[in-house]
């Protein structure tokens, strides 16, 4: 896969905690920001989906009848 670099700003403060957690995992920070933004979208994808599904479940038929009467 092909990397992109990027830069991004922080205090300090911030920088050694992502130093430090980065250093117990054994990765590079850069690693271990990849890894957070990835766990963060995942966390949202999984979110979205269980909202869609509920609407789905909750509305299914209703959406069903909808799209059979503007295909008349």
């Amino acid at each position: 896969m092909a990397k992109t670099q990027i830069n991004i700003r922080m205090d300090d403060d911030t920088a050694e905690m992502a130093r430090q957690a980065a250093e117990t995992r054994r990765i590079p920070v850069n690693e271990y920001v990849e890894q957070l933004i990835r766990s963060d979208n995942e966390r949202v994808r999984e979110v979205f989906m269980a909202a869609a599904q509920e609407v789905l479940d909750e509305y299914g038929d209703l959406i069903d009848e909808l799209e059979g009467a503007s295909g008349s």
